[in-house]
């Protein structure tokens, strides 16, 4: 029997949000450019919830960027030879090949690196 909800003795199904592949895509973008599942759920709208967006990016083994207030997430265009250096230096340390991208960011940021450059 499918969980419901128990209303005067009568077993109600509650009613389930039917995400499409265009749903899916466009919350697996949203999520990898740093949005929250409520503000993915808000932009798919039709009755989808922040726990809905945790569900249906979970079954399809797709993550969410975690970041803090003070931080936002960027999609950049680097050379091959750079992030295969970059992946290589991760799994040495057990990480994930774009966290230690950003690490280095902030490390040259930290640094005043920038001021440095061109």
């Amino acid at each position: 029997m499918r969980a419901g909800r128990f209303f005067g003795g009568i077993m109600a199904r509650a009613k389930q949000l039917r995400f499409t592949q265009s749903d899916l895509v466009r919350a697996a973008y949203m999520a990898g450019a740093g949005y929250n599942a409520g503000e993915i759920a808000e932009a798919i709208g039709r009755g989808a919830t922040a726990q809905s967006i945790y569900s249906l990016l979970n079954r399809h083994a797709i993550r969410l960027v975690p970041k803090t207030r003070a931080q936002m997430a960027i999609t950049i265009v680097v050379n091959r030879a750079l992030f295969e250096s970059i992946e290589r230096e991760a799994l040495k340390r057990g990480a994930d090949p774009r966290e230690l991208a950003g690490r280095v960011l902030d490390a040259i940021g930290e640094d005043e690196g920038l001021s440095k450059l061109p």
